[in-house]
């Protein structure tokens, strides 16, 4: 029976797989396919060797993003606030003012070695200028205030030494009438006391825009409110004595415009 079968199978009328398929060997060119199949085995495509330092160079360039952010504390590191967008100036603002002045202290400030005389930051003049900040990052000290609230420097002399460059001549702190600081400070107009009002009414909350906006808007409410209650125990009072709301002339020369 098996035998029986087998023969059917080989029979001239049986239908072969070979006719609806050509076997690999009967094709055109065997070996230019084979020959592409094993040069893409044996021979991969050369890789570019900056695509293979791309991921490393992609995480370098975040990881000096998140250094490099806007809100930086230390002064000599930190962005300034005008080449930050509009948008984002505000926010910055409210961020160093909630945090207050940087005034890291420390056990041994690091001398100036170009100085002939060996001086250094001293942590004691945090007590007498409450604006005073310094940066471990450069050994130099800024101003707070200025740099919230100073424009972009105009090239003048000195117009950004407390808030881009900062100060490291420690000889003319303490040197009287022409300390350093107190010469930045300036009388009252000056550009640093400017900054420092600035600097005092964005620190108080009664002074701020969007509480000044929202006391208005509460008082505005309180007045519509009031109306409103007015408005509805005269129409109660009006239908509890069954009076009519209008009258026949309700011009603005009437006498009688009407109950309500």
């Amino acid at each position: 029976m098996h035998a029986a079968t087998m023969k059917r199978k080989a029979g001239p009328n049986t239908i072969k797989i070979n006719d609806f398929f050509k076997p690999v060997a009967s094709s055109s060119q065997p070996t230019e396919i084979v020959g592409e199949a094993d040069a893409q085995v044996t021979n991969p495509s050369p890789v570019n060797a900056s695509d293979q330092d791309m991921p490393d160079v992609v995480t370098v360039a975040e990881q000096a993003e998140v250094i490099t952010t806007p809100y930086q504390r230390d002064p000599g590191k930190r962005c300034q606030i005008w080449e930050l967008p509009p948008d984002k100036q505000d926010d910055a603002r409210h961020f160093y003012i909630s945090k207050g002045a940087y005034q890291p202290e420390l056990k041994e400030y690091p001398f100036d070695e170009k100085s002939k005389h060996r001086r250094r930051f001293q942590k004691d003049w945090y007590t007498n200028f409450w604006w005073l900040e310094y940066s471990t990052h450069n050994d130099s000290a800024y101003c707070l205030p200025c740099f919230l609230f100073s424009k972009k420097p105009v090239g003048r002399c000195g117009s950004d030494t407390f808030s881009v460059k900062g100060f490291r001549n420690w000889k003319k702190v303490n040197d009287g009438k022409v300390c350093a600081f107190l010469t930045h400070v300036g009388g009252p107009d000056s550009a640093h006391n400017y900054s420092a009002r600035c600097y005092e009414d964005l620190k108080t909350s009664m002074a701020h825009i969007d509480n000044v906006m929202e006391k208005r808007n509460e008082k505005v409410a309180t007045a519509a409110r009031l109306r409103l209650k007015t408005t509805i125990d005269a129409m109660r009072w009006l239908i509890f004595q069954a009076c009519s709301f209008r009258s026949h002339d309700e011009s603005a020369g009437s006498k009688n415009q009407g109950n309500f």
